[in-house]
């Protein structure tokens, strides 16, 4: 508990210096669609890594927004599960009993470091929310952060709400299948493409933004079968 305490000063104390990265620097993005039929409900896994042997105690640059463009064709309904109401005020102070169970998107872990302290990992709680996904960010029981993602069409924007002194070594998300009502009345949460293409993959471009300005845009394929 007390590197803990160390963590949480060094997370607000620290700032930018005027180098943000060597060139060391990189990244890496990882996604699957789940299932890999067309038209089904699904979900996602990603991961993602960044690293830069050049800079103090490895620390990276630090990212400010993620942003998925999942493959054209592919809906997001937020309407198809329970949706949490709650503000991030009361979502930090409460916790998950600020949100309805039945919100839950799914969840991730990430390993975070302040450049002078050993990184530290995290546990990420996905909540359903009007047009956006809630985040909460909990490192040994305590709230580090709360923000939120916002859904428009196949674009989700990651609106990174980390404390300024700490960067992302890593991130893995896992966002589960979510279906609601029968028949007409029947909704999903991430529907996958209509149709595969010929090359048998469904392509997800991410753009990750930095503290510095700069932005850096990756991509990876998932593999699609014909559905028959």
């Amino acid at each position: 508990m007390v590197r803990r305490a160390g963590l949480l000063i060094l997370c607000t104390g620290l700032v930018a210096g005027a180098a943000y990265a060597s060139s060391q620097f990189t990244s890496t993005f990882e996604l699957a669609y789940l299932p890999s039929k067309p038209a089904s409900s699904g979900g996602i896994e990603t991961f993602m890594t960044w690293s830069d042997a050049g800079e103090p105690g490895g620390k990276p640059k630090r990212l400010t927004r993620i942003q998925f463009h999942f493959h054209p064709g592919t809906k997001i309904d937020t309407r198809a599960l329970r949706q949490c109401r709650a503000s991030d005020t009361d979502v930090r102070i409460l916790g998950a009993r600020a949100c309805p169970k039945a919100s839950r998107l799914g969840f991730a872990t990430s390993k975070v470091t302040t450049g002078v302290t050993p990184p530290d990992q995290t546990q990420i709680t996905f909540f359903n929310a009007p047009r956006q996904i809630i985040v909460m960010v909990r490192v040994e029981g305590r709230t580090l952060a709360v923000y939120r993602d916002d859904i428009k069409g196949r674009v989700v924007t990651v609106n990174l709400g980390l404390p300024s002194g700490l960067s992302l070594l890593e991130l893995r998300a896992t966002i589960k299948p979510h279906v609601k009502g029968r028949g007409r009345r029947r909704r999903v949460y991430f529907r996958t493409p209509p149709v595969c293409p010929p090359n048998g993959e469904w392509t997800t471009t991410v753009i990750f933004t930095y503290v510095d300005g700069s932005s850096q845009q990756l991509a990876d394929g998932s593999p699609c079968t014909s559905g028959s």
